[in-house]
């Protein structure tokens, strides 16, 4: 323990995590508990988006997805309430990807594009990148379930490509040749959508 509260809810945190890769779920998941009450009682929020954060991961790879989505609301909500851009835009980026998974689309996509105003330089790329996935997803289900007209996906389909571009050139640009990838994996998937492949 260190004398600084903030310190030492950190490196708890940290520990939890360690703990939970390294198998011991439980534990982990335990000492996330006390950090997160920690902080909440001594009204150290930028640590409850931290844990809460951790604890969406956690409940996500367990296949707990109302439950990790409740962490992931919790951690942007609280991230609002600190103002910093960083955490706004990694909490929204999290929680519009839980939404996404769960065919809310809308509400993603409106997180995505609060994370890109909000996020600078890679980071933004990157959550560019999950955009232009996420309308393509949502166009994809809409045209699954016959609930959109053909103007509605080509209006779709030219927004995700035009911002799968823009993210994809930007990546490059920061030498992430990984997520550069994936955007053009998207990029495909929007020309075959629409018939320009």
């Amino acid at each position: 323990e260190t004398g600084d509260p903030h310190l030492s809810g950190s490196w708890l945190a940290r520990s939890a995590v360690l703990d939970i890769s390294n198998g011991d779920v439980r534990e982990g998941r335990a000492k996330l508990h006390r950090a997160l009450r920690n902080a909440e009682r001594r009204g150290d929020v930028q640590l409850q988006v931290a844990v809460l954060s951790h604890l969406a991961t956690s409940a996500r790879h367990d296949g707990r997805r109302v439950q990790a989505t409740s962490y992931a609301e919790r951690a942007a909500s609280a991230a609002e309430q600190i103002g910093d851009p960083l955490l706004i835009s990694d909490a929204a980026h999290e929680l519009a990807i839980d939404y996404a998974e769960a065919d809310r689309f809308e509400e993603a996509v409106a997180l995505l594009r609060h994370a890109t105003e909000k996020a600078v330089g890679l980071h933004r790329a990157r959550i560019m990148a999950a955009l232009g996935a996420v309308l393509l997803s949502r166009m994809r289900a809409a045209r699954a379930m016959d609930a959109s007209t053909s103007e509605d996906e080509s209006a779709w389909l030219r927004e995700a490509e035009q911002i799968l571009l823009n993210a994809v050139t930007e990546l490059l640009e920061y030498g992430d040749e990984d997520w550069a990838g994936r955007g053009v994996r998207n990029l495909r998937v929007v020309w075959r959508s629409a018939g320009q492949e």
